[in-house]
């Protein structure tokens, strides 16, 4: 039996770090924008490509703490699926569910880095999804995809419940900017809920300034059994139904933040899977997602088990998941 199974998009991305630009941001500081010069030449200082898509990063961050992985992703048949392809193979995760389609590019994004921030443009290809027969997994890992995602959730559904499955999601801009009832079956059956703050606000129609017990709450009255919630360097948030739980970041140096939320996750679901306690689940999320912001992209800074371990002993008072 397969430890996870994950399910979305992979990409080619290309990170372009630029000094030329500028942000400017509206009095409240909500409204930020990135500034260049229109049609001018822009230099960039530094390129950078890697595999990614939120299932690829689930995917080989799974597999690299230890967990047997298999992948249902669409690449296309030019050279970019090719290498999505060969990077899956070589951090040994199954690739007998990828879907080639001929005649097709993969998907593509491309991470603008100012500052250590990155504002990112996704292209989606029109994927037509199709589920193919799935061997039992005792984690499934649900996340980005195209337009069409809402074809196979009724067999997906089916499958987690057959299989006695723990269904992780976290949603792409897709499935957040569909209608409530396209997502509401999936929220109902989900074990582990992973949203950004600004993404959870969306999602109950409130502000983002709203209180994160608010959002936490708001969420879990939707159905999912638990509610992850991160916030940047405010660190990350949970709630069971019972207690509301807190850790704050891990501090190293922060070079660029793609990728950090799918790190977390799959750190925050590799802890849940191993049976531990949800204080250590926030901390393997944190740590995992500090070695991602060290690093250019979602994949090279992805720990190991080991790793993990060993940057939690090497630091005893790295602040305790506390009730609040």
């Amino acid at each position: 039996m397969l430890d996870v199974l994950s399910i979305g998009d992979s990409t080619i991305d290309t990170f372009l770090k630029v000094n030329d630009a500028h942000v400017m941001c509206s009095i409240d500081k909500q409204g930020c924008k990135f500034c260049v010069n229109y049609a001018d030449k822009i230099i960039v200082e530094s390129l950078h490509q890697s595999v990614a898509g939120n299932a690829a990063n689930n995917a080989i961050g799974s597999s690299r703490l230890g967990l047997q992985t298999s992948i249902y992703t669409t690449v296309g048949s030019d050279f970019d699926g090719k290498k999505i392809l060969s990077r899956l193979k070589k951090e040994r995760v199954s690739t007998n569910l990828v879907k080639t389609a001929r005649g097709m590019e993969s998907n593509k994004s491309t991470a603008i880095n100012f500052h250590a921030e990155r504002t990112l443009f996704v292209y989606h290809q029109p994927w037509n999804y199709h589920l193919p027969k799935l061997p039992p997994a005792r984690m499934v890992y649900y996340t980005s995809m195209g337009k069409d995602f809402a074809s196979i959730t009724k067999n997906l559904l089916s499958y987690v419940k057959k299989n006695n499955s723990i269904l992780a999601i976290n949603l792409g801009s897709h499935q957040r900017k569909s209608s409530y009832p396209k997502i509401k079956a999936i929220i109902e059956a989900t074990t582990l809920f992973f949203f950004n703050k600004e993404e959870a606000a969306e999602l109950l129609g409130l502000p983002h300034s709203a209180k994160m017990k608010e959002l936490l709450a708001g969420v879990k009255k939707l159905g999912p059994k638990i509610v992850v919630i991160t916030d940047g360097p405010n660190g990350s948030t949970c709630f069971d139904g019972k207690n509301f739980l807190q850790l704050g970041i891990f501090n190293v140096p922060v070079i660029e933040r793609t990728g950090v939320g799918d790190a977390f996750s799959t750190a925050f679901s590799a802890a849940y899977l191993a049976g531990f306690g949800l204080p250590t689940c926030l901390k393997w999320g944190t740590i995992n997602s500090s070695g991602v912001i060290q690093k250019i992209g979602p994949i090279d800074g992805l720990h190991s088990k080991n790793e993990i371990q060993k940057i939690l002993g090497k630091n005893p008072r790295f602040t305790k998941a506390g009730f609040w």
